[in-house]
């Protein structure tokens, strides 16, 4: 029989919600690169490797600790990390991190699933939360009954985006100059819109559709960049550079050798650390609950399938983006963003 959850979750899921709500902290960027490069068994490590909301909630109550202003709740979790979390042993620590991300995942489903029936359009950075996770949520005791609950709630989940499948266009200029970084914003391709050819939109594609990629990297985000920041991306996310000779694309390496695209190619092993950095903390949240960044953390790994470049040849064209997202997180982005069916569908 499972231990039961700890005490002091339901103290860290109340704080991390009343504080900032489904946004997530702010000031994040730095402390996630170090915490990157941290110690494997240093706490900032362990919550990381618990997953994204639970080393959210984590940075939270640190940064907070050092703040002049006091919070409700505060205090009795700086006490809980400061003298029981840190004595405890490690495979204690990495235990407790997953169980707070499972619980925070869990109330902020239950916030979005309340937000969604109410008619509001929220994105809530979090993981989608199922039994095939691996991971149970805190109040889930492994019996049948609650097996059975959580495998309706699962399947209500993605009947919910079964009825959305199919290729989303359309993005709105005005919905995603807050959704991402100015300078990520900037780099992206407007096109006309499917329908209305005088008006222009971002161009982002958001594939929905059942089938093997879905069930193994998540459902696709395409985004088309312009020629010019090509280069930028490429070095930046993968760490190569890209030249343009006589109207043409090449890929070179240190060695000087070059790859010419034909007609296009696509850059993998992209950096993860640059991933919020980069292309901004929406899409980090979306990506951290792909199945393919889950597979990546438990084989430890620090660069990722799950977000690529493609590179065409001809230098007049525009490059793609592509960023695979957890289920949830995808239905979330397109009511943001304001995406609808593609007219060809």
């Amino acid at each position: 029989m499972e231990d039961p959850p700890n005490p002091y979750i339901s103290s860290f899921v109340q704080y991390y919600s009343r504080r900032v709500g489904p946004r997530g902290p702010y000031g994040v960027t730095n402390a996630l690169q170090k915490a990157y490069s941290a110690d494997a068994d240093s706490l900032d490590r362990i919550f990381l490797q618990g997953g994204d909301l639970a080393w959210r909630a984590y940075f939270l109550v640190n940064k907070d600790s050092v703040s002049e202003h006091g919070h409700e709740g505060l205090g009795e979790l700086k006490r809980f990390l400061a003298e029981l979390l840190s004595t405890q042993p490690v495979e204690d620590q990495r235990a407790f991190a997953k169980q707070l991300d499972a619980a925070l995942r869990s109330a902020q489903q239950q916030s979005a699933d309340k937000d969604e029936s109410n008619g509001v359009k929220k994105c809530a950075k979090r993981r989608r939360t199922t039994i095939e996770n691996g991971i149970l949520p805190s109040n889930v005791t492994p019996n049948d009954a609650s097996t059975d609950s959580a495998n309706r709630e699962s399947s209500s989940q993605r009947d919910s985006m079964i009825r959305q499948d199919g290729v989303h266009v359309d993005a709105s200029l005005q919905a995603a100059k807050p959704f991402f970084p100015d300078d990520f914003f900037h780099a992206i391709q407007r096109i006309p819109h499917s329908r209305e050819p005088g008006t222009l939109v971002a161009d982002i594609t958001l594939f929905v559709q059942e089938g093997q990629t879905r069930d193994n990297f998540g459902c696709r985000m395409e985004i088309g960049i312009v020629k010019e920041k090509i280069p930028y991306y490429a070095r930046k996310l993968c760490g190569v550079e890209v030249e343009v000779k006589d109207g043409a694309r090449y890929v070179r390496y240190p060695n000087g050798s070059k790859i010419e695209p034909d007609p296009s190619l696509k850059l993998r092993a992209c950096q993860r650390d640059m991933i919020p950095v980069l292309l901004g903390h929406e899409i980090d949240a979306g990506f951290s609950a792909s199945p393919i960044y889950k597979r990546e953390v438990e084989e430890v790994r620090d660069d990722t399938d799950g977000v690529l470049i493609t590179i065409p040849r001809r230098e007049k064209e525009c490059g793609k983006i592509t960023v695979f997202l957890g289920d949830c997180c995808a239905f979330e982005f397109k009511n943001r963003l304001g995406l609808q069916l593609s007219p060809t569908n």
